[in-house]
């Protein structure tokens, strides 16, 4: 068992780099190494720093050269592939989709939005009444679309009356109208 403080005197170095070379498992442990294996494993580190093979990063740990060559063609090769994709017209920008979408959903909103109108025009004996009425179940099925509740047969949009089993018309009592300027 070997101390730092040997380590250090063995290979010119105070303590505190002696720990951080261990702790950047540059070195091994010297509890558990000799001093001839620390100095060897010392000494590949500074010949493959010095060639370039291995360099720190920002947060202490060895970078292999020839891993960092790796992981750069992996990232241009992945770029490289998306841009393909996106060429090929398999890919398309997310921001484009939202706003061509938008567009689509504002444009079929507007236009549904138009129909009581558009129908008072066309249909005859259409009334305001029956304009408020459609506009109304028109604003309604946009809303359950926006809620994401469009399934008809999970939520019913409005209350129906049930259908009656007779097949006999039924009477509505007559109105009784006066006739202006008739006298009784």
């Amino acid at each position: 068992m070997v101390t730092q403080v040997q380590v250090g005197e063995h290979l010119d170095l105070n303590p505190r780099h002696v720990r951080e070379l261990r702790d950047r498992l540059i070195i091994p442990d010297p509890r558990s190494a000799t001093l001839d294996e620390i100095r060897v494993a010392y000494i590949r580190y500074l010949r493959d720093y010095a060639t370039g093979r291995s360099t720190p990063d920002a947060s202490g740990k060895v970078l292999s050269l020839s891993d960092e060559r790796a992981r750069l063609a992996h990232e241009q090769s992945r770029s490289h592939a998306l841009k393909n994709a996106e060429l090929e017209g398999e890919l398309v920008n997310a921001a484009e989709v939202v706003k061509t979408w938008s567009n689509h959903i504002t444009a079929a909103k507007r236009r549904l939005r138009a129909i009581p109108k558009q129908m008072a025009s066309v249909v005859a004996g259409f009334t305001p009444k029956m304009a408020v009425q459609a506009q109304k179940l028109i604003d309604e099925a946009l809303h359950d679309l926006a809620s994401g509740a469009a399934d008809d047969e999970k939520k019913p949009t409005r209350k129906t009356k049930p259908q009656r089993k007779s097949s006999k018309p039924r009477k509505r009592p007559a109105k009784s109208r006066k006739r202006v300027g008739a006298t009784s």
